[in-house]
């Protein structure tokens, strides 16, 4: 209630976490005292999977437990977005993209347990495809996703191929194909 001017990150040294912040601010919170490093990282955390934005550590549930861990998926730390059900951060995201360029996936499902979560980010490489020693084209951007919680069922995956400039039409029995790697390794 009293007329003043807002600072943000005034009182800190630390750059904001994300990388590019293109369209101005979506969304602010305001706290009547400093937050902690982790209170700060779990309120990060929640305004970045709300809007698709790109965080520059882990993020957090508002339990505090990480539900993306920034150092052991540092090389898909690109276009990170998620879906969530966490109701102490008001946060019931059930369906996702990044908001940043060339970002082709979407996640959506109609249902999601409390606490539960999915997120997902990629390896920055070109959307183009590339031989893989005889094994055929294999796109060269791979994505990695992490799950917390109850895994979320009828799960819809949507791949926008329009920023694909490679894809044309297929010649009789040729066929794209989805690949999942659940062992994590990327073989």
């Amino acid at each position: 209630g009293i007329r003043g001017t807002l600072v943000i990150g005034g009182t800190t040294k630390d750059r904001l976490p994300v990388g590019i912040l293109k369209e101005g601010m979506a969304e602010y919170a305001v706290y009547p005292r400093a937050l902690s490093v982790t209170e700060r990282m779990r309120v990060e955390s929640a305004l970045a999977l709300r809007h698709g934005v790109t965080l520059t550590h882990s993020y957090f549930n508002s339990k505090g437990t990480v539900i993306r861990n920034y150092s052991r998926l540092k090389s898909y730390n690109h276009r990170v977005a998620g879906i969530i059900n966490d109701s102490t951060s008001r946060l019931r995201q059930t369906s996702s993209a990044s908001s940043e360029g060339e970002a082709v996936v979407q996640l959506s499902t109609k249902t999601m347990a409390e606490g539960a979560s999915v997120l997902w980010g990629d390896n920055a490489k070109q959307l183009s495809f590339a031989a893989d020693k005889g094994n055929g084209k294999w796109m060269q951007r791979r994505w990695a996703a992490t799950t917390t919680g109850q895994p979320a069922e009828q799960l819809t995956l949507t791949f926008d191929t329009r920023s694909i400039h490679q894809l044309q039409p297929l010649d009789k029995d040729e066929h794209y194909y989805l690949t999942v790697d659940n062992s994590g390794t990327g073989k």
